[in-house]
């Protein structure tokens, strides 16, 4: 007869779960490389080391440094801001927070994917950040107000 496992044990695995969901859930707004990078480690629970070797392409420790970054970036405050902010801006700065903020492209690289002069994009990124910071602000007088 086999004992069950106590409700303590599962625990860690759910949680490891739901992270994995979280993550993969975030992941949607990510490079397609990098999305599908962090479902093969969270949906199908390929090592990253493992697939460092799949492709041939870097080694195992700079494809698990790769997957701590994305998640890092997935789990920032802005990141999360504006990945729910999103639909609600317009065109211009939807196209630009979904480069720099959400794919982690550089202004450089924004203004060059979406064919803007980088001043533009500088302007729409510096647009976002004030938005945000206003956005943390009411959150952090909220929370002070409800000490």
């Amino acid at each position: 007869m086999r004992a069950e496992p106590s409700i303590a044990y599962k625990r860690p695995l759910t949680n490891h779960r739901l992270i994995a969901k979280k993550v993969v859930m975030r992941a949607e707004f990510l490079a397609p490389a990098d999305k599908a990078l962090l479902e093969a480690v969270f949906e199908r629970g390929i090592n990253a080391g493992e697939f460092a070797g799949a492709i041939d392409k870097n080694g195992p420790e700079t494809m698990r440094r790769r997957v701590q970054r994305l998640v890092e970036r997935l789990g920032s405050s802005p990141y999360q801001f504006v990945m729910r902010q999103l639909k609600d801006w317009p065109p211009m700065q939807r196209k630009v927070g979904e480069s720099v903020f959400l794919r982690g492209l550089s202004q450089r690289e924004a203004s060059q994917q979406l064919g803007m002069p980088i001043h533009g994009v500088r302007r729409e990124v510096e647009r976002i950040q004030s938005i945000y910071d206003n956005h943390q602000q009411q959150q952090n007088a909220l929370w002070i107000d409800n000490k």
